[in-house]
């Protein structure tokens, strides 16, 4: 897989652990960009280049960090072909699986 550029969103649930799940989801999406590069400049909404598929990327960041599949959401998106994948909890799964299948990003 060639070097694209990918999206990852995500919340975080606000409670005692906030801090810490933000902060090591942070350090894993940056660990898995290429030369460490990214853009960051709204809240959980970051774009970096890589060479891993969206759901390579999804695990990698997951398993990287200490989001809680119980509370928290990560979604990685690509958006030069509209692949995604999710981990955590998705709200309302149905439209966003909807909006990426009429791809919307393209």
């Amino acid at each position: 897989m060639g070097i694209t550029t990918r999206i990852a969103s995500f919340r975080i649930d606000h409670d005692d652990g906030y801090s810490d799940r933000y902060n090591s989801t942070t350090r894993a999406i940056r660990s898995e960009a290429l030369g460490g590069t990214i853009w960051d400049g709204t809240t959980s909404f970051i774009i970096l280049r890589s060479q891993k598929s969206a759901s390579e990327l999804a695990d990698a960041i997951y398993y990287g960090s200490s989001l809680s599949p119980f509370t928290d959401t990560l979604v990685v998106l690509d958006p030069s072909n509209g692949d995604a994948s999710f981990r955590g909890i998705v709200p309302d799964k149905p439209t966003l699986d909807h909006l990426l299948h009429d791809n919307a990003l393209m």
